[in-house]
């Protein structure tokens, strides 16, 4: 009995020191204590909702965080309804969502420039350090600045610590440490005057954004309302100082005072910022040539914006160049453009419904992505002999165009770029066509588009990517050269699995294969099917838990016609499955190539 009174009194000590690191107490409790309005948190860890003990809240002005604490909870001091200040210790590494005051007196808070900021999983937003009624005026970090941090507080002043080595704070904004470009506007400013001396103007500055409740991007300068650039701003970046998400601000007035902007940077302004007069904003630039609401940069010839409402246009000869968004969602019926043009930029006529035609000029060496996505009225065009690919998107949506003249010059197929489009099969048999890309064809029928029932693949095609033709009609595909580069789900559709596809190789038996879809299984079991092939004799299945086949393995075979097989072994788990096809020649098997799946378990 002696012996077991020493022995408890020997690990007593040990056992509440634990008992107290369960609970975030560390080295020692947490204390909280008042003091002349002020609530001041001690210890060493993290601390709970509960240990947070004031009789009377209503009196607390100011709350203090000390250095040793390592973590906030959610809502920490949510009740407290008349504090002015918080200071958080630069200890904390973790805070969670609301942890401050629902205060409409709160103007003051000093916080760590990076942490972890602890949402709950069952939350479909990100949130934020504050609550409902709380309106911030400057925002202090004590250690060096996460931009990603930005999203979670809002105030009209934000302040960087002084040992921060790649920002700095200049009227409440912040820069980078040379101050020569803007990293971060405050979340209530309703105007911004950009610093003289700042020479890049970054767009993220005032795009930067936090989740709403439905996980789409929600501005955080949602007051912000005038810019004024000086004359010390040399370039617009539309990227630098990205963070998680971005969402395009709306103004009602920016003012440029500098005269350098190039086109480049006059663009990205117009495609990240919302004008509800956009030429009223060229106007600024002497620059900048308005005629017929044709707004021509008169430095390198580039058509910026057409704001006029006349269906026929022509672009003017001496243009060179027409830049993004030039013509986006204009109700425009014809365009000419001029041989003097050798380059479309991104989303030259995105959206323009009501566009049947247009013509491109035969210099045209160089083409954007999604060029004419959306102009579903658009039934015929001629591409430029000058370019090589079709571009990214070029023609999706492209419900009307059933007349597409592709020149020798055309080589690939960029993903998308007839996605939802009424283009014939025939455009395959067009230009000199090497590489397919991505969904470069896929249709999706419910929006009432007709899929193709057949198609010929030609030898000249070395390159497909996977779901490049993603069509639910397609019953027959032929493919004439190598398969080599063409995937073996380049015919395969994602939305209802089952098919009577039935492919024709025209080369020998080693250029055969299918395509093999898993639709459900267990440990033991499996369900799958794949297309059938011209002329083949069977199928060879492998199943194993080894994605190289090299280990233990089972082998099966499907006769022919048969295009869907159900497998149970209680003895062996099913983690992967391969087939190809084979066929007799001289009583002799001749494989073609294998398909092989994963096995995702019910």
């Amino acid at each position: 009995m002696i012996l077991f009174f020493i022995l408890f009194l020997t690990f007593l000590p040990r056992t509440v020191q634990a008992a107290e690191k369960k609970q975030g107490g560390g080295k020692g409790k947490i204390t909280c204590s008042v003091k002349k309005g002020t609530l001041t948190i001690s210890g060493k860890g993290a601390v709970t909702y509960s240990q947070i003990k004031v009789k009377n809240k209503g009196k607390i002005k100011k709350i203090v965080v000390k250095k040793g604490i390592t973590s906030l909870p959610k809502w920490a001091f949510v009740d407290f309804k008349k504090v002015k200040e918080v200071v958080i210790a630069s200890s904390v590494n973790t805070i969670a969502e609301g942890v401050l005051p629902n205060a409409k007196t709160l103007k003051k808070v000093t916080i760590p420039g990076t942490f972890y900021f602890d949402l709950e999983v069952s939350d479909d937003v990100y949130g934020s350090l504050e609550n409902g009624r709380s309106r911030i005026d400057t925002v202090y970090f004590n250690t060096p600045l996460s931009l990603e941090t930005l999203a979670y507080v809002s105030s009209n002043h934000l302040i960087v610590s002084k040992k921060d080595k790649k920002y700095k704070s200049i009227g409440g904004v912040i820069y980078s440490k040379n101050g020569k470009s803007i990293v971060r506007v405050p979340a209530y400013r309703k105007s911004l005057k950009v610093a003289a001396g700042c020479e890049e103007f970054c767009l993220q500055s005032v795009m930067y954004a936090n989740r709403d409740i439905e996980h789409n991007a929600s501005l955080t300068c949602r007051s912000l309302s005038k810019i004024t650039l000086p004359r010390s701003v040399k370039t617009v970046d539309e990227m630098k100082y990205f963070a998680d998400c971005y969402a395009f601000p709306r103004l009602t007035e920016m003012t440029i005072q500098t005269k350098r902007l190039d086109s480049r940077s006059i663009l990205s302004i117009l495609a990240c910022i919302e004008f509800k007069d956009e030429e009223g904003f060229l106007r600024q630039f002497p620059y900048v040539n308005i005629k017929k609401g044709m707004c021509v940069n008169s430095r390198d010839d580039c058509l910026l914006r057409y704001t006029g409402k006349a269906a026929d246009v022509k672009v003017p000869d001496d243009v060179k160049k027409i830049g993004r968004n030039a013509f986006l969602r204009k109700k425009i019926k014809r365009c000419v453009i001029p041989d003097t043009v050798s380059e479309l930029e991104d989303h030259v006529f995105y959206d323009c419904g009501k566009l049947e035609e247009v013509r491109f000029p035969k210099a045209l060496t160089a083409m954007g992505s999604h060029v004419c996505s959306y102009c579903r009225r658009l039934d015929h065009v001629v591409f430029p002999h000058g370019i090589s690919k079709v571009p990214k998107a070029a023609f999706k949506r492209c419900d009307s165009l059933r007349d597409m003249t592709l020149p020798d010059t055309v080589t690939t197929i960029e993903e998308s770029a007839f996605e939802d489009s009424s283009v014939p099969a025939s455009i395959l048999l067009q230009g000199n066509i090497k590489e397919i890309k991505y969904h470069a064809f896929a249709l999706d029928e419910w929006y009432g588009l007709v899929g193709w029932n057949e198609l010929v693949l030609p030898a000249t095609v070395e390159k497909v990517d996977a779901y490049a033709f993603v069509m639910r009609s397609l019953e027959r595909a032929t493919v004439c050269g190598s398969t080599a580069g063409i995937h073996a789900k380049a015919f395969a559709h994602v939305w209802n699995k089952a098919t009577t596809l039935t492919l024709t190789f025209e080369k020998g038996v080693e250029e055969w294969q299918t395509n093999l879809f898993l639709r459900s299984g267990g440990a033991a079991d499996v369900e799958f099917e794949w297309h059938d092939i011209t002329g083949v004799d069977g199928w060879q299945i492998q199943v194993s838990r080894d994605p190289l086949f090299t280990g233990e393995s089972k082998t099966y075979y499907a006769q022919k016609g048969m295009t869907h097989m159900d497998l149970h072994d209680d003895l062996f788990v099913m983690d992967y499955v391969r087939i190809r096809p084979f066929k007799l020649i001289d009583g002799n098997m001749c494989f073609g190539r294998w398909d092989m799946d994963t096995l995702k378990r019910n």
